[in-house]
């Protein structure tokens, strides 16, 4: 072992030949150099090693590592003390490994269990995992895995899927989707971004079957129209038949009155005016009440009708631009036909409007019914909330899988539009 002070420097090996004497020849030959033997004992120490590390001429032999300096040793025990706390977060890291692999069995056995349909894209759009309903629903194997998902031919997935996946990693906002599966069975699809630290890496799309919901809401929208019905027809076989007997009553007695009486035949002429304008008023109620029959191919020669209806009754200008659009069945009909209905009657009645167009076109082979006017608009955001009319035109836009939009225009009046979306029917599970 050596120090740093200067001269020459040796170490010699052990041996009985330079045991006698050694240590003046040592201090002789290198000041500064420890001589041991063959176990490591330092058996000879020149002086100026003793002076270094302080050491008595009369101790005893050591070992050369006992004269390391404080600090190497100090350093060692660092070093002990790092391995030590090495070894106890390796096993901290192993224990919680072993859990999360134990929590994503158990989650991977729950969603096989309730057999959803769940597809696992990654941020390039390429599948990442599935659950076992998707791969009977989505025709999926292994080796659809890292697939794009563009490549995957299934029904569920489309252009407007890869869209709409796209923007929510994008812009880290949920989607949803209703979309129909044959005559009777619907399916609302989610998509919901998949991220670390706030930062999107993937989508997770779930569909979940809802057509019991959707029968559900059907059966509630017609009991709400045979109720409908049973007033209007009491409105008209009852009420309308009064108010026409009171109408005949009141020109009789005006009839019946001397000539001299004029103020008396002038106040029953007024009345008759009233009872006839009320009278005319509550055949319109009650016509609106009573739903009309729509049929696929008849939208537009119904809305044309009740353009012309509107601008009859509330002396205002109502137009229908003539259009070929058909949809898919009576029921989505019958329904575009009541939101039209529902919006001309919120234009004439609470936005002042006195012009009206009602519209019926076909964007990118959808189906888009909009109904817009010169009124006073819609409040600001936040101000009301939403009236009884315009919560019964969303829930009948949805009830046919469509996205209603009401909006005050750039220059004055309201737009409403219900839209919906061109999509192939889906096949039963």
């Amino acid at each position: 072992m050596t120090t740093d002070n200067p001269g020459p420097t040796a170490v010699a090996p052990a041996g009985a030949a330079c045991a006698i004497g050694a240590s003046a020849a040592v201090e002789q030959i290198a000041p500064a150099s420890v001589l041991i033997d063959d176990r490591g004992n330092a058996v000879t120490r020149a002086p100026t090693v003793e002076r270094l590390f302080q050491q008595s001429g009369e101790a005893p032999a050591r070992r050369v590592a006992d004269l390391a300096r404080p600090e190497l040793r100090d350093s060692n025990s660092r070093i002990k003390s790092l391995n030590e706390e090495l070894a106890a977060l390796k096993a901290q890291l192993e224990h919680r490994a072993r859990s999360l692999n134990v929590a994503n069995d158990d989650l991977s056995s729950l969603i096989d269990a309730t057999d959803i349909v769940v597809l696992f894209l990654d941020r390039d759009l390429r599948v990442r995992r599935f659950t076992a309903g998707a791969a009977r629903c989505l025709a999926l194997g292994n080796d659809d895995v890292g697939q794009p998902i563009g490549n995957i031919a299934s029904p569920f997935i489309d252009a407007a899927l890869e869209q709409e996946a796209r923007r929510v990693i994008d812009t880290a906002k949920p989607a949803e989707t209703e979309l129909p599966a044959g005559e009777r069975r619907w399916y609302l699809r989610r998509i919901r971004p998949h991220g670390v630290g706030g930062r999107a890496i993937g989508a997770v799309i779930v569909w979940v079957e809802i057509t019991q919901i959707k029968s559900l809401q059907r059966e509630v929208s017609s009991i709400a129209a045979v109720e409908q019905q049973r007033i209007g027809q009491e409105l008209h076989d009852d009420i309308q038949q009064e108010f026409a007997g009171l109408g005949l009553l009141a020109q009789t007695l005006c009839d019946i009155l001397p000539a001299r009486a004029e103020a008396a035949r002038e106040l029953a002429a007024r009345l008759a005016q009233g009872i006839a304008a009320a009278n005319e008023r509550l055949h319109t109620l009650a016509r609106g009440l009573v739903p009309v029959p729509v049929e696929a191919a008849s939208l537009a020669p119904a809305l044309a009708e009740l353009a012309r209806s509107t601008r009859e009754t509330w002396r205002v200008s109502c137009l229908f631009e003539p259009s070929q659009v058909r949809v898919r069945d009576a029921d989505a009909a019958t329904h575009l036909y009541r939101i039209a209905q529902e919006a001309v009657r919120n234009a004439t009645r609470h936005a002042n409007a006195d012009r009206i167009t009602i519209r019926l076109a076909a964007p990118d082979g959808g189906v888009m019914l909009e109904v817009s006017d010169n009124g006073i608009g819609l409040p600001p955001p936040g101000r009301i909330r939403p009236g009884v009319g315009l919560r019964l035109m969303e829930h009948r836009c949805s009830l046919i899988g469509g996205r209603l939009v009401a909006e005050s225009q750039p220059g004055g009046g309201t737009r409403v539009a219900c839209m919906l979306p061109a999509q192939p029917d889906l096949p039963a599970p």
